[in-house]
């Protein structure tokens, strides 16, 4: 804790962070672009995101360039 010199903090101080991650794809061509928030970066919600990717336009044509990122080789 930081007070001034000779003074009793009163109480503590827990600082919290929360996170949320972006997940989305754009097209280069028409600008439509598809986002989706996720609680964690991980296999799991990498997969939830291709499931609702897939259902958007289901019968257009997708390509997605991936980084080699651990939870896209899951």
């Amino acid at each position: 804790m930081l007070t001034a010199v000779g003074i009793k903090p009163k109480c503590s101080f827990q600082q919290v962070f929360k996170s949320i991650y972006l997940y989305g794809s754009f097209s280069p061509l028409t600008g439509d672009m598809f986002c989706l928030e996720l609680p964690f970066c991980n296999a799991d919600n990498f997969q939830i995101y291709l499931d609702e990717f897939s259902m958007e336009h289901p019968n257009e044509f997708k390509i997605v360039v991936l980084d080699n990122g651990a939870f896209h080789r899951s």
